[in-house]
């Protein structure tokens, strides 16, 4: 029970400090055991927040971040013998490093907890990652300023306390215990892999940027183009590809996963399908959705198609932004972002007439005017200033995905299936009292007959032979 009353008083000396409240040094409970205990809740901390993210039935745990969460103690016992030499003759804090170290930890669990949780809020609330979003932007926000401010805090109390011989001495302290706090609250990785429907597991240390990865990549682009089939003369033939490069969420590779079935199966695309995958349980299965990726994949594609009579299908589904950009996420790797004139550069110059777009993700409406022309068909799950709803690891579908790919197991119609999904689309985001996304569609006079075509043809392969 001591351990206990005096880690309260620690957690409270820690409260106060942070909260820049005046604090008698002697407080401070300074024992290894106080310290001990003070690691121990701040790794059971870290370990709930993974879990609530990335864990759940038959997660995978990953022990590799102890080693990153955990170097952050001995240097926290190192600045804790610095701070305590900097001290002036008459401080209590002089000679005192285990007090030192007790305050640091005890700033640092208290301030941790309190960033975390308003980091989650502010990111679940949320929906557009990225600086375009004022609560994301927040976020992030929130989070820095939890790094930093227990070294703020600590630099006012010890001013306050006239226990910093010298401004700089102090200035010095606060950017070693920066330098430690990153080391305590960023471990590398999470602790656990989520259980992947369809059979698919994720396997700890796989690396996009490993050489192991990027060779395995090389040759997973390089096998699915060259498996393609070409088109059938005679015959109205669909290719499709499957675009998901936001690699942080599940949503999106749920969307594929049974998006691709769909397609080649009720839409034969079989033999003439591809998906693009940012995700790191499927590194090793698809290959991942990049710029370049989709260049050389049209461009394959351009090369198999009759221009006049077979339609290409693009699924792009991720985040978006007021700037009108695709979300490319995978860490390490720096990715270029999808815009629709960088899509209809690639598609220009593959070649490929005859086009079905259908774009899930915030903001997706500013899609339409750059890629609009008379073979196009152009479907987006929101106007150019509207949001659009369903992301997040929880989620099997987007709001847009889930009332389009159900409207086409009705109908082999794009247009009609639009048609169909909205209504369900207003349904959905009226129960969550979200202003309308208000999905969008541009047909092209030209693409139409091709549709039809490829209608008749679908409908007829689908009818029971007498």
């Amino acid at each position: 029970m001591a351990l206990l009353r005096d880690l309260v008083i620690n957690l409270g000396a820690g409260a106060r400090v942070a909260l820049l409240q005046r604090l008698p040094a002697e407080r401070i409970v300074a024992t290894p055991p106080q310290i001990a205990a003070l690691v121990v809740l701040g790794t059971v901390w870290v370990l709930a927040v993974h879990w609530a993210w990335y864990g759940g039935a038959g997660a995978t745990f990953n022990p590799a971040p102890f080693a990153s969460l955990w170097r952050g103690v001995p240097i926290l016992l190192m600045l804790g013998w610095a701070l305590s030499t900097t001290s002036i003759d008459e401080s209590p804090l002089r000679g005192q490093p285990l007090r030192m170290v007790t305050l640091l930890l005890s700033i640092e669990w208290v301030v941790g907890v309190a960033a975390t949780a308003a980091t989650a809020l502010l990111w679940r609330v949320g929906t557009t990652p990225g600086w375009s979003d004022p609560l994301h932007a927040a976020a992030y926000g929130v989070y820095m300023l939890g790094v930093a401010w227990p070294a703020t805090a600590l630099l006012i109390w010890m001013i306050r306390h006239r226990s910093a011989r010298r401004l700089a001495h102090g200035v010095s302290a606060a950017t070693l215990y920066l330098y430690a706090a990153w080391f305590v609250v960023s471990p590398s990785g999470p602790f656990w892999y989520p259980r992947i429907e369809g059979g698919h597991t994720q396997a700890a240390g796989d690396n996009v940027a490993s050489e192991e990865m990027l060779e395995i990549q090389r040759e997973r682009i390089d096998a699915r183009l060259q498996a393609l089939q070409p088109q059938r003369p005679g015959v109205a033939d669909l290719f499709f590809v499957g675009f998901a490069p936001y690699a942080e969420e599940e949503v999106f590779r749920k969307e594929l996963d049974a998006i691709h079935p769909l397609m080649d199966e009720r839409f034969d695309t079989a033999g003439r399908s591809v998906r693009l995958l940012n995700n790191a349980a499927t590194l090793r299965e698809h290959p991942i959705a990049t710029v370049t990726n989709l260049r050389r994949t049209l461009e394959r594609i351009g090369k198999l198609m009759d221009p006049a009579e077979d339609v290409l299908l693009i699924y792009l589904t991720s985040h978006g932004s007021r700037r009108f950009e695709l979300s490319a996420v995978f860490d390490p790797l720096e990715l270029r972002q999808l815009t629709p004139v960088r899509l209809k550069e690639l598609l220009d110059a593959a070649g490929i007439r005859n086009r079905v777009l259908a774009v899930s993700s915030c903001y997706s409406g500013g899609f339409i005017e750059p890629l609009r022309d008379p073979h196009t068909l152009v479907l987006t799950a929101s106007a150019h200033d509207r949001k659009s709803f369903g992301c997040g690891n929880e989620s099997d579908f987007t709001y847009f995905g889930k009332a389009m790919f159900e409207a086409l197991g009705e109908t082999f119609s794009f247009e009609d299936a639009f048609e169909r999904a909205r209504p369900v689309i207003v349904e959905r985001e009226a129960a969550l009292k979200a202003e309308h996304s208000n999905p969008q569609i541009w047909v092209g006079d030209r693409i139409r007959p091709r549709l039809t075509a490829l209608e008749r043809r679908l409908a007829a392969r689908t009818e029971p032979r007498r």
